[in-house]
């Protein structure tokens, strides 16, 4: 179904009514723009568990992956990139995520030798190499090397680096028309200063009108009646005067002006002319096309000889977050371009302490999210490890769409009031579609990159046989659900793709002749798509602003970490407990779930369970059908059911699980994709271990070949471990330390979840959540929580 819409009826504010024409239906322009949309473009944004770090700590991270298109969470994505880089472009560390209902997670354990100084996150998919814009995302880090002398920049603004920019309403400076002008000052680093002072001057030198700025650098100001001339504006800073000169004035052309943020549920523009390009184009037809990542309403209109025409548009006209409207002629020709934000549906997080003692606090949250995905980062009360830049909202709403994020995301979506609308508005001015006219209407991409799912291995086979494709060659590892047979090819080579397997994983390859008959094999074998790169360089975000120092600044202090000394508060269970509850199998790429004690009291018997974590369980006729949320994962999956492995024996009935009780189960691994459990698993595989066969180790005593050890695989995703602060009272901790970071908090279908944090004898702290759900609704929002 294509995502588009022609809207023939348009309201008008007491002004002449525009005239649709019929044919703009057919209007070819938008099937380019369908074709150009066509490939499915991933976006991803990281929550990291905070936005400054230290040399001995680790960035913690998840990932959200979203269909362009859709804004719903995307399932196909398997391989997610992450890059950790240097302010000049340079890799450090590569990690590749294993991606499952379009989330992921990881970890970057720092190297002690770093340098201060501002680093980057960068996360993409090979198959975002086929676009020409780049659709990956990158955020902006401060790690510091306590070894070295830190000093805290500044947060006055740089009068030295002060940048002043200009941008006429829609891109538009026309002669003889009122022109709003947008004005941006700041410095290099994006710091404001206070301005009131602001003065607009024609080419004599006579001031015309005045402006300010606000908090975020941005105002504006309006030019009743402009000439072909010369204008600038000037404003006094530091004791110091500026100045800066607007573009000069374009004779001829159209100016599409627009107010959302008077009335909540209409958008008024407004198309403005000279009586010069009045009598150009009168009669004739145009449109405005409404784009929001491939999405499109067109409204057709009729140019008339008036200088000014008006049209109210309900915002139901327009797509829920960022739109771009192009003022077209009959010939789908540009004339100017407006941004306009809708402001999306605000969801909350409310989070209550239900027990509380000296080592840990148990909460419950409440949301009006079902079935959402969260991530919760509790620091201290007065930490400055908080970025509101790094933002869900702004990346998919913001960055995505006008190709920058706003400098302060939070000063707008937390409580986009009617004043703020129209900041943001202003701000909006110096945005750039992420998609342009030129490119949208042109050729659209080819795919020429792989979407990867898991890892493509290829080999070859050193041996002498004249029948090359009676010889099979096995890919095993027996607690990773890797087992796989292919045969060779007549140049002795075998292929293995879409394998799930992690970093440093031994896998081992046998073959096998046509009677079955192990043989030895020698071979050369590695993963083909295990190391991908992006091929845009790192842009906009190495640019070298002046280190601002306050002149009489205090070395920095940090809090100090000895990884041999485990703090009692955040050491809950013992040696012991923590042995018993590690996971045996490990099943490659699947979930894992240690049946506990307190865990099988939770759950009636194996149905509950996955009834709870992501399968539907529908009962009838005495038969049992377990089915996918969402659909099954894996290549050519269906609405079916996963297979189902009891001791890795295939169980055939689904009715009969009941027939194990959930306290006699040790672990349960869910592989949603089912990569590597053979014929069958296309829906996913979910292996049951019963206690009693826990202790059974791999028998590789009969395989003829070396194990290979997988390089660049996909990251082991390892449990949140608090670093061992020597002091959780300091000021250096309540600044700079970290309480607790939960990722895989995810709501039921009533918006409940919960969890538990180390206490570490704190009484207020801070969470910052961040999440999608299972509708495409987004939250962002950092919230203070005060223990009683």
């Amino acid at each position: 179904m294509k995502l588009k819409k022609i809207l023939f009826v348009v309201a008008v504010f007491i002004f002449q009514i525009l005239s649709a024409q019929s044919d703009q239906a057919a209007n070819p322009l938008l099937d380019k723009i369908d074709n150009y949309f066509a490939l499915n473009r991933e976006n991803i944004h990281l929550s990291l568990n905070k936005s400054t770090f230290l040399t001995n700590e680790t960035i913690w991270f998840k990932g959200y992956v979203i269909e362009k298109k859709s804004g719903l969470l995307f399932p196909k994505t398997a391989n997610s990139i992450v890059h950790l880089l240097d302010a000049s472009g340079t890799i450090l560390q590569s990690k590749l995520c294993y991606t499952e209902r379009g989330v992921f997670g990881g970890s970057i354990a720092l190297d002690a030798k770093i340098k201060s100084g501002n680093y980057y996150l960068r996360v993409f998919t090979n198959y975002m190499n086929n676009f020409s814009e780049d659709e990956s995302s990158t955020y902006k880090i401060k790690i510091y090397n306590p070894a070295e002398q830190n000093f805290a920049e500044s947060t006055t603004c740089d009068l030295s680096s002060l940048s002043v920019k200009t941008m006429p309403e829609s891109g538009v400076f026309l002669n003889g028309i009122s022109n709003v002008v947008g004005v941006h000052i700041a410095d290099c680093r994006g710091v404001t200063t206070k301005i009131e002072n602001g003065r607009v001057l024609n080419q004599a030198g006579q001031e015309i009108t005045n402006f300010s700025i606000n908090s975020q650098g941005f105002g504006r100001f309006e030019i009743l009646e402009t000439k072909l001339e010369t204008y600038k504006i000037m404003f006094d800073a530091g004791g110091k005067s500026y100045e800066q000169k607007l573009p000069q004035p374009v004779a001829t052309g159209l100016v599409l002006s627009a107010n959302n943020y008077s009335f909540a549920t209409k958008t008024y523009l407004s198309i403005k002319t000279n009586s010069t390009s009045a009598k150009q184009y009168a009669n004739k037809n145009g449109s405005l096309l409404i784009l929001n990542n491939g999405k499109t309403s067109l409204v057709p209109i009729k140019f008339t000889t008036e200088q000014e025409t008006k049209i109210v548009l309900d915002n139901s006209t327009f797509f829920e977050g960022s739109n771009v409207v192009f003022l077209l002629d009959e010939n789908n020709n540009k004339f100017a371009e407006r941004n306009i934000f809708i402001a999306p549906i605000k969801k909350y997080v409310d989070l209550k302490i239900l027990k509380e003692n000296s080592s840990k606090v148990s909460f419950k949250g409440s949301s009006d999210m079902k079935l959402a995905n969260l991530s919760l980062s509790i620091l201290p009360f007065s930490t400055k490890c908080i970025d509101n830049h790094n933002n869900v909202l702004n990346e998919f709403y913001i960055k995505k769409s006008f190709g920058s994020a706003l400098k302060n995301p939070q000063y707008y979506f937390e409580n986009l009031s009617a004043d703020k609308k129209y900041e943001l508005d202003i701000e909006l001015f110096f945005k750039k579609s992420t998609y342009k006219f030129e490119d949208i209407t042109a050729v659209a991409p080819s795919e020429k990159f792989a979407f990867d799912i898991g890892l493509n291995f290829t080999g070859t086979a050193n041996i002498d046989a004249r029948n090359h494709k009676d010889h099979t060659v096995r890919m095993s590892a027996v607690f990773a659900g890797i087992d796989i047979k292919n045969k060779l090819n007549d140049k002795n080579e075998f292929a293995f793709d879409n394998v799930f397997a992690q970093d440093s994983l031994k896998i081992y390859f046998e073959l096998f002749d046509k009677d079955n008959n192990r043989k030895t094999l020698k071979m050369v074998t590695q993963p083909v798509n295990a190391n991908r790169k992006f091929m845009k360089p790192l842009v906009g975000f190495s640019q070298n602003c002046p280190t601002v120092v306050s002149q009489n600044a205090i070395a920095m202090t940090f809090p100090k970490i000895d990884d041999a000394i485990n703090l009692k508060e955040i050491e809950i269970k013992n040696k012991a407990d923590k042995l018993k509850n590690e996971l045996k199998f490990g099943n490659a790429m699947s979930k894992g779930y240690k049946i506990t004690d307190d865990m099988c009291k939770l759950y009636f018997d194996i149905y509950s369970f996955l009834q709870a974590n992501g399968f539907y369980i529908t009962r009838e006729m005495g038969q049992v059908l377990i089915t996918p949320v969402g659909g099954g994962l894996g290549i050519g999956a269906t609405q079916g059911s996963p297979q189902i492995l009891v001791d890795g024996m295939l169980e055939l009935e689904q009715n009969n699980l009941d027939i194990y009780p959930f306290c006699d189960i040790d672990e349960i691994y869910i592989n949603r994709r089912g990569m590597g459990g053979g014929p069958g698993s296309e829906n996913g595989v979910i292996s049951i271990y019963l206690k009693k066969y826990t202790d059974r180790k791999p028998d590789n005593s009969t395989m003829k070949s070396e194990a290979f050890v997988v390089k660049n695989g996909f990251t082991v995703i390892k449990p949140f471990k608090n670093p061992a602060y020597t002091s959780i009272s300091a000021p250096e901790f309540l600044q700079f330390g970290t309480i607790g970071w939960f990722a895989e908090a995810e709501t039921d279908k009533d918006g409940d979840f919960q969890f538990v944090m180390p206490a570490l004898n704190q009484k207020t702290f801070k969470v910052l959540i961040e999440g999608i759900d299972a509708e495409g609704h987004m939250i962002s929002t950092v919230q203070d929580i005060k223990i009683q």
